[in-house]
């Protein structure tokens, strides 16, 4: 079982790879007080979605439209797809954890600027998703998936979301002064 999992992530990694040498996305600096929507990704429990969108708002001000990608981990998830959340499940994704067209779409539609995954070891199919984003800068825990982020956090000595956000906030606004 365990060949199989990996031998569909590696599939899926080289079929990653391939669409992303045939579209190149533009990538840019950009200013903290421009920014109108930020993108968040990652997966958990409902409450963990309204907690993490609080602490987003907190720290990066309540004026921003914070739009979510979210692979929830309960079986009943109480949360329903919008333009401001799409939640991710198994019809949403290939066997070879490539995004379908539709959902890929309507992820981009959402217009973000900055993208912060929260996932620490993020899995494959957010990891495609936010390699194939066209988001302007995405944040994300140091890893083995450097083309899916331009930043890239080693936050070993603390592991709260919360310390996370804050980081993110103050290397955007070190390496992108305004």
């Amino acid at each position: 079982m365990t060949f199989l999992v990996n031998w569909r992530s590696a599939l899926g990694r080289s079929m990653l790879l391939r669409k992303l040498q045939k579209n190149s996305v533009n990538r840019q600096t950009l200013a903290l007080d421009s920014i109108k929507n930020i993108g968040l990704v990652g997966s958990g429990t409902d409450a963990e979605y309204a907690q993490w969108t609080k602490m987003t708002k907190k720290v990066f001000g309540n004026e921003m439209n914070v739009k979510w990608l979210w692979q929830s981990s309960e079986k009943e998830t109480a949360l329903e797809s919008d333009d401001n959340l799409i939640v991710l499940d198994k019809k949403g994704y290939s066997f070879f954890f490539q995004p379908k067209p539709d959902i890929l779409k309507a992820f981009n539609d959402q217009k973000n600027e900055l993208i912060l995954c929260f996932d620490k070891e993020p899995s494959q199919v957010l990891i495609n998703f936010l390699a194939l984003s066209n988001a302007k800068y995405r944040v994300g825990y140091m890893g083995p998936h450097d083309y899916s982020f331009e930043l890239m956090l080693d936050m070993s000595d603390k592991q709260t979301i919360a310390h996370f956000i804050s980081e993110a906030h103050k290397y955007i606004k070190l390496m992108n002064p305004s």
